[in-house]
């Protein structure tokens, strides 16, 4: 029951560390890939205003329509990505205040972009010095993104490291815990099947004990049974030191008391016997010849019949 508890426990605690260590790594992972994405939005959402500038461009210059197919709806992709990145960096109050910084600079951007398309379809042509304040505008949501992407690279950096570090550990402590596992388990299988040999060898030596004490009981009853109907000279051999061997003993005394005390009996009997027809034969008669012939005479059929 030990060994099963201490393997219980090493399972317990190995599935414990394995589960913590897995976790940390797909949490881990998790944040790499939230990084990446947010990287990925922060590109998409600064080529989509890009597009949209140079479309816009395009149209002031030719005044043809079709140079604003970039333009159009452009805002409203830049702003479902940036809503997207908000919801990737709620747990970065940095990220959260660029995110809103941004927002704005790209929502005053598009607006200045559609009140110049709207001066061209007006009037037919565009303010001076609109190129130069289009470059000011982008450099500044240009200089927006590059920070929102150096602050997501540094998290980038230490999520990797973590999610490294984790992917390096969760493989050895799985190991470590497989093998301790299967050491104890072999320790304690090679223990059980010790003991269960060691079990089956006691079991064949009750078994053996067992036929023995039946045998021995058997021959105990017998030897009884010929004292009961009068065989006193039977004797039971057993050198046993234990509790029927005591009993044989006792049996073996028992036996030979009887055989004494009927022995003597018998002498007292046959003495008592001898001097009644001694008596008989003395009895009216006082010549010793004739009465010795007579007293063996009287003896004959009780010689005859022992």
């Amino acid at each position: 029951m030990i060994g099963f508890g201490i393997s219980l426990l090493i399972l317990i605690a190995s599935s414990v560390v394995s589960f913590l260590s897995i976790r940390n790594l797909l949490n881990s992972s998790s944040l790499v890939r939230n990084t990446n994405e947010v990287l990925q939005k922060l590109e998409q959402t600064f080529s989509i205003v890009k597009d949209a500038e140079a479309g816009q461009r395009g149209f002031l210059i030719t005044g043809d329509e079709e140079f604003l197919a970039s333009y159009n709806g452009a805002y409203q992709q830049a702003e479902s990505l940036i809503g997207e990145i908000e919801k990737l960096t709620l747990d970065n109050p940095i990220q959260q205040k660029n995110i809103y910084k941004l927002d704005e600079l790209i929502g005053k951007r598009f607006l200045r972009l559609q009140e110049l398309i709207d001066i061209k379809r007006q009037n037919g042509s565009s303010p001076s010095g609109e190129m130069k304040d289009g470059k000011i505008f982008m450099d500044s949501v240009r200089a927006m993104i590059n920070e929102m992407s150096s602050q997501e690279n540094l998290l980038l950096q230490t999520r990797t490291e973590k999610f490294d570090r984790f992917s390096s550990y969760t493989p050895k402590l799985i190991i470590i815990a497989a093998l301790l596992a299967i050491l104890i388990t072999v320790l304690f299988y090679i223990r059980m099947t010790k003991d269960v040999g060691e079990k089956s060898k006691l079991q064949e030596e009750l078994v053996r004990k067992d036929a023995d004490t039946r045998n021995r009981i058997n021959i105990i009853q017998g030897i009884a049974e010929k004292i009961s109907a009068g065989d006193y000279s039977v004797r039971v051999n057993n050198n046993e030191r234990d509790d029927l061997g005591n009993i044989s003993v006792a049996l073996n005394k028992m036996a030979d008391s009887l055989e004494k005390s009927f022995t003597a009996l018998s002498h007292k009997e046959w003495l008592k016997a001898g001097i009644a027809g001694l008596n008989d034969a003395i009895i009216g008669d006082d010549n010793m010849q004739s009465a010795t012939k007579k007293y063996w005479s009287l003896q004959q059929p009780t010689a005859t019949a022992r």
